[in-house]
């Protein structure tokens, strides 16, 4: 085989796994493809054969068939992900809600399925304040902070400990952090 040829084949391996065909040592496959549209203002919006893509798309290991990640769409938007691990337990689980299509809420959860993150965009509040929370493990709240229409830091943002004391407090405005 000329330089050339291996070249090009070193170039064709190369860019098979980093196109996202091979994620670590793992190479995976999707059940379903699907086409990727992002309307002025709006979400990535999912689409087969032209229409917005409602159904589960499931994304499995080759060398085990095993479901490595699955995301659900609804009217093309993507309104859950969940990871597994190899023994099919739950990794990572993470629901979307949206107004008008643009992203109002993240929730993150535990693999144990508590609440580890709720995310309120300003888009999602009337009051065009959002929120962002966070939990431990144990269910103590972890971190509150608020955002404003940009989604910067804007108000008091109160970290606790796992036991539920305060362990530090900052006050933002639009951003930028002030004296309390």
């Amino acid at each position: 085989m000329c330089i050339l040829n291996k070249l090009l084949l070193v170039t064709v391996v190369f860019t098979f796994i980093i196109s996202g065909c091979k994620i670590g040592p793992k190479v995976i496959y999707s059940d379903v493809t699907l086409e990727y549209d992002r309307e002025e203002g709006g979400e990535l919006t999912r689409y087969k054969n032209g229409e917005p893509y409602t159904g589960t798309q499931t994304f499995r290991y080759r060398k085990t068939d095993k479901v490595y990640y699955t995301n659900t769409f609804e009217e093309g938007l993507l309104t859950q992900t969940k990871g597994f691990t190899e023994d099919n337990s739950i990794e990572w689980n993470i629901k979307f809600e949206y107004v008008d299509k643009k992203k109002a809420r993240t929730m993150r959860f535990y693999p144990d399925g508590s609440i580890k993150e709720d995310r309120i965009t300003a888009s999602g509040t009337e009051s065009g304040v959002g929120t962002t929370k966070m939990w431990h493990e144990n269910g103590q709240l972890q971190f509150e902070m608020g955002t404003d229409e940009n989604n910067q830091y804007h108000g008091l943002m109160t970290k606790w400990d796992e036991e539920g004391s305060v362990i530090e407090q900052e006050n933002y405005e639009h951003g930028a952090r002030v004296d309390i």
